[in-house]
């Protein structure tokens, strides 16, 4: 009876993992597309912004061409980014949620655990940004 169980939960995360195996390749195949695509509108927009521009601003604003081509890619680089932000949010929330139902003493038992990997993230986090702008924002 117990090794009927045993193969039975095998048997339910190898289906778990296979399923968020094929997850992940749309997802990703998906999210890229579609950065892909608003990155080149992007750029789009941002061009004919800045040739709409008088001559004026590029004397005040722009000290060579590498700055709008550099200000162009960070933005679009930005927003490539954003739907990885929020996959791994919603992996991460929906990982709490499934916790809680199937094990929530054992999740109740990581909890701590796991408020303190954030807290310390945070901090690891505020330190890099720190070490960054101390050499001047080079990326």
């Amino acid at each position: 009876m117990l090794t009927h169980n045993v193969h039975q939960v095998d048997l339910y995360v190898v289906l778990t993992a296979c399923g968020r195996w094929v997850g992940s390749l749309l997802d990703g195949f998906c999210w890229t597309r579609t950065g892909e695509r608003q990155a080149t509108r992007m750029r789009t927009r941002y061009l004919k912004a800045v040739l709409r521009q008088e001559v004026g601003y590029f004397d005040l604003n722009m000290t060579n061409t590498a700055e709008v081509v550099t200000g162009i890619a960070n933005d679009c680089f930005t927003i490539q980014e954003v739907p990885t932000l929020i996959t791994r949010g919603v992996t991460f929330i929906g990982t709490c949620i499934a916790a809680f139902l199937i094990l929530w003493r054992l999740a109740i038992v990581f909890f701590p655990f796991l408020c303190a990997a954030a807290s310390y993230f945070n901090i690891w986090k505020s330190f890099t940004m720190s070490c960054k702008e101390g050499y001047g924002g080079l990326e």
